[in-house]
């Protein structure tokens, strides 16, 4: 029996997912000591206003948001698992978001896939436990593709509201969101005989977007510094690719066994077969293909002139790879689907 065929209603479905990820992610929270980059978060956020944003600026490296968000959170406590909380609360809402967007997307087998994904991802759960912003880059991510969504869909005043809010948020989560309009630029140009009137509009609302960031970059543009903090990132090769793949699906724990390549070659199987299969909405796979690969090969192309590669910096493409996935597992059938499962769950034992 399929599982969208089980009766069950949908929110004790998208619950079950919800109490699953927010367990994950808040179990045993505080057990480990505050490593370098969180103490640096929380030492910004504990800094009176003025010398906080002095530091961000001279710093550069990241835009405010999540600083100006933590601070709200050590009022309440400042303990590592209370500095900790902002990402478990944003990786627990991602894998939700997850659900609906695979939902109106694929269907509600492969949104529940997705979610489950998602929900036991070992590079998600990793960040949405740590005291930086990447939980929040890739929820914000993932709300800005979702919007994008609605309003090429039908356009109204409440989605194009939504659609400045989330974009212009993410954007002053992390530079690495700016990707999130570039694939969005790809879907239009990709149809743009049938969409070229929907481009006015989303160029204007785009522009909104960005106002608040670029009071940032004006911000940044008149400090005396003129570089950021990046220096210690190394050169970038092909292997990189791969290698965020790995990161996406099995998660890299070095050295790689012989099995978490078996494993990743399935996951990479089902996201081919994921292209394949068919999706509720045809349109948004070549949405979500984009969406999960043309970052990282981006990314991988400006590195080769300035490095700036790192697999965090482009988890806001981890859900796109993930759905894929979903889409590709939903379409075998349900004996299949429960071998890979079996087989997953061994693996990761083993």
């Amino acid at each position: 029996m399929r599982l969208n065929r089980l009766e069950v209603p949908e929110p004790v479905l998208v619950a079950v997912l919800a109490v699953a990820a927010f367990t994950i992610r808040a179990w045993d929270l505080g057990a480990q000591s505050l490593w370098f980059d969180e103490t640096y978060s929380v030492f910004l956020a504990r800094l009176p206003l003025a010398e906080a944003w002095a530091a961000l600026l001279a710093d550069g490296v990241h835009p405010p948001l999540y600083y100006a968000l933590l601070r709200g959170v050590i009022g309440l406590g400042q303990s590592e698992a209370a500095v900790r909380a902002l990402s478990v609360l944003a990786g627990t809402l991602s894998v939700v978001l997850v659900y609906a967007i695979g939902r109106a997307w694929i269907g509600r087998t492969a949104a529940a896939l997705a979610g489950l994904l998602l929900c036991v991802s070992p590079l998600h759960v990793w960040y949405s436990r740590d005291a930086r912003m990447y939980a929040l880059l890739m929820l914000l991510s993932l709300a800005a593709i979702g919007t994008y969504a609605l309003l090429l869909r039908r356009p109204t005043s409440a989605r194009s509201t939504l659609f400045v809010l989330a974009h212009g948020l993410a954007y002053l989560t992390h530079y690495f969101a700016l990707m999130v309009p570039l694939v969005e630029a790809i879907d239009i140009l990709a149809r743009f005989s049938r969409r070229y009137r929907f481009l006015r509009r989303w160029t204007a609302l785009q522009a909104l977007a960005a106002l608040p960031f670029l009071g940032w970059v004006v911000a940044l543009a008149g400090r005396d510094a003129q570089i950021f903090g990046i220096g210690w990132v190394p050169p970038s090769a092909p292997a990189d690719l791969l290698l965020t793949l790995v990161n996406f699906t099995v998660g890299v724990l070095p050295p790689m066994s012989v099995y978490l390549w078996i494993a990743f070659a399935a996951f990479l199987l089902l996201a081919l077969q994921g292209l394949r299969a068919r999706w509720e909405d045809p349109e948004a796979k070549f949405l979500v293909a984009v969406w999960a690969f043309g970052p990282p090969v981006l990314t991988f192309l400006l590195s080769l002139r300035r490095p700036v590669y790192i697999d965090r910096f482009l988890i806001g493409s981890l859900p796109a790879v993930l759905l894929l996935v979903a889409a590709g597992l939903a379409s075998l059938r349900r004996g299949w689907r429960m071998l890979f499962a079996f087989v997953m769950a061994a693996i990761l034992v083993v």
